[in-house]
């Protein structure tokens, strides 16, 4: 007798599975979860860090005009120049 409730029961648990994880895909729960509880977490940590506001490219440069420095990065914006 317990050898046919233990494939119903895999079988069972596998479609109880399914149904959790399809509800959750179907309604976007994963990113309203982290839209409401942990996004604010990272922008309240983030925001304590000091920005950086030079690319890689124009490190210790004096400051050009927009156009030679976008091409000098080669496509990369700074927010410096």
């Amino acid at each position: 007798m317990n050898a046919k409730k233990i494939p119903l029961a895999i079988l069972g648990s596998a479609a109880g599975f399914f149904a959790v994880t399809f509800t959750i895909y179907f309604f976007n729960l994963d990113m309203k979860f982290l839209s409401r509880f942990v996004e604010p977490i990272l922008l309240r940590h983030y925001d304590k860090i000091p920005a950086n506001s030079t690319c890689k490219d124009c490190r210790n440069r004096a400051p050009q005009p927009r156009r030679a420095h976008f091409t000098r990065c080669r496509g990369n914006i700074c927010a410096v120049h």
